[in-house]
Parts: C-alpha cells; sequence; structure tokens
C-alpha cells in the first residue's frame, strides 16, 4: 500500500492539524508514506518520503509546483489522505483530474474551514473537491478523533491515564482510516 498525504502544514509548524499529520503519518510510515507539503525545513522521519514545495516561492510558481507535485506522486499512490486548507484545495482539485487513486478529505484545521468560508472562490473550490473525494473526516464529527498528544512534564507524574486514551483513540482512528482504503 502506498499512501500519499498532502498537507499545506506541517511541523515545525505548530498548529494542532500540522502536529496530527506528523502523528498520521507517523503511525501509517508502515504502509509506505509520502507526505507532499508547504515547507522548508519540515520536521523529518527516515521511514517517510517527503516532498517539500517551499513556501518561500510566490504564489503563482508555488501553486503550479504544488499540483504538478500532487500529480505526479498521486500516479504511485494507492490511496490519498489531503489535509484541508486553501492552499492545498485548488491543486487538489486539478490533480484529482489525473489520479485514480481514492480521496480522502480530512477537515481537521478549524481555522482554515473558516476562512474557506468567507472566501466565495475558496468556498467553490471546497465545495467542488469535495465531490471529487470518496470520503470525508469530518473532526466534529468522529467520535474516535485522537486528542493532542499528552504533555509530559519532567516535574510531574507521568499522565499514564492520558496517554492509554490517546493510544486508545489513535488505535480506533487508524483502524477507521484504513476501513477507507
Amino acid at each position: 500500500m502506498k499512501l500519499l498525504i498532502v498537507t499545506p502544514l506541517f511541523p515545525p509548524d505548530t498548529t494542532d492539524s500540522a502536529k496530527h499529520v506528523k502523528e498520521l503519518s507517523a503511525r501509517l510510515s508502515k504502509d509506505g508514506v509520502t507526505v507532499l507539503l508547504y515547507g522548508h525545513l519540515p520536521e523529518k522521519s527516515p521511514t517517510i518520503n517527503y516532498v517539500c514545495v517551499d513556501k518561500r516561492q510566490s504564489l503563482l510558481d508555488r501553486v503550479f509546483k504544488f499540483t504538478q507535485s500532487f500529480i505526479q506522486e498521486s500516479k504511485q499512490a494507492n490511496a490519498i489522505i489531503l489535509q484541508n486548507g486553501p492552499s492545498v484545495e485548488l491543486p487538489a482539485l486539478l490533480a484529482s483530474l489525473f489520479t485514480k487513486a481514492p480521496i480522502i478529505f480530512m477537515l481537521s484545521d478549524t481555522p482554515a474551514l473558516l476562512r474557506t468560508k468567507k472566501h466565495w472562490p475558496a468556498k467553490i473550490i471546497h465545495s467542488l473537491l469535495r465531490q471529487r473525494c470518496a470520503h470525508i473526516l469530518d473532526k466534529k464529527n468522529i467520535s474516535s478523533w485522537p486528542p493532542p498528544k499528552p504533555i509530559i512534564h519532567p516535574l510531574k507524574p507521568y499522565p499514564e491515564s492520558a496517554m492509554k486514551e490517546f493510544e486508545k483513540k489513535w488505535n480506533e482512528y487508524l483502524t477507521l482510516i484504513r476501513q477507507l482504503f
């Protein structure tokens, strides 16, 4: 199984969605994962292939290169997991015309969804993309959506129950995602 995970944010970005995608890619890495992202120096894992489009380029160059990379990488993918965000949704919509791999649209970036609702071009692109996706995972509708990782503080007791709940939710979530492939 070859997975392509497409995201606008990835650590060192500090948003919850960036952390979520990093954790997801690490947990799915044994399935063969490529992460396509906007970034210059992402945090990397040796078991994951990274394709980075530099954020410092002009908007037109960035979108063109991201779309081109998306189409190229999707040719080898059995499934695509797409993190919502206006900067990846137009390239995803264009690439969806050229790929046969099913797209799982992951709606977990709430601020990006709110920005999309305010701008009619982004709203139209988002709506069209939703129609092209095989599955939509909405954070607010999935009870097994994993919470943020508990903070482990060196001067406080290990948060054992919170870590157990974290692992339980991730296992349920990964089971759900694997069923969609």
